[in-house]
């Protein structure tokens, strides 16, 4: 993966923006995906500290004022952080295999907003729960992890996408579940999930350590000023 990301770096943004302008596979969701992000995260009152995991050429960060946000970037693609490097020279910027964990220098370090896009596609749901479960322990009370990605709310809606698109049946991408998430995350993380396109989902997982988001209404709003943050999420039941 390091190598295709490494030979690619130099055109990935017009290949991703050529997937948005034909809504085409697999990046057609990534403008929304971004757009949303840049809403919550500009929303915040305070400096805002963010890990970026697969942050690629770093595009997302033409957005953010370097004032107002504290930012942590890690891909595996040395060419894709060379153009990071140059977009947001006050990050810092990692070159590291994330299979391994993070790096050394932040091991111990906490995040309001770990993003990860177009990530996971990577890798089986088993390595995505272990690293997702090890992320929680670098967020702060109240962070989120943000993930936008190949994720369908439920089977049947996997199942009904490869039924009407026998094209991608065998890509070698991973289309997790949100459900199967749901199922495995601690209680004690507040869960949602927005429908992108029919195959794009972006899921949110809040560290609030309560359970009225879990339990009480299935709609979870994230802001009180706009319904884009509001998603139908399964029912999880009091032990």
């Amino acid at each position: 993966m390091k190598n295709h990301y490494d030979d690619i770096s130099s055109h990935y943004d017009r290949l991703v923006e050529q997937d948005i302008d034909q809504e085409s596979f697999p990046y057609a969701g990534y403008q929304l995906i971004e757009d949303l992000l840049i809403d919550d995260l500009n929303d915040q009152k305070k400096k805002i500290t963010i890990l970026d995991l697969g942050c690629g050429t770093g595009k997302l960060y033409e957005h953010l004022s370097p004032d107002r946000f504290s930012l942590v970037g890690i891909d595996e693609s040395k060419n894709m952080l060379e153009i990071a490097r140059k977009r947001y020279p006050k990050a810092s910027f990692y070159q590291y295999d994330l299979l391994r964990g993070l790096p050394h220098a932040i091991k111990h370090q906490k995040f309001d907003y770990i993003i990860a896009n177009y990530l996971f596609m990577h890798f089986s749901f088993q390595t995505t729960i272990d690293m997702i479960n090890e992320l929680v322990k670098h967020l702060n009370h109240g962070g989120k992890i943000v993930i936008g990605d190949l994720l369908f709310i439920n089977g049947q809606a996997r199942q009904d996408f490869f039924y009407q698109h026998q094209e991608y049946v065998g890509l070698d991408f991973y289309f997790h579940l949100y459900s199967d998430y749901v199922n495995q995350m601690s209680e004690q993380l507040a869960l949602s999930y927005f429908e992108i396109n029919e195959y794009t989902g972006m899921m949110i997982i809040e560290n609030i350590n309560e359970f009225t988001l879990l339990f009480e209404d299935p709609l979870v709003k994230y802001k009180s000023n706009t319904e884009k943050w509001r998603s139908t999420h399964p029912q999880r039941k009091r032990e």
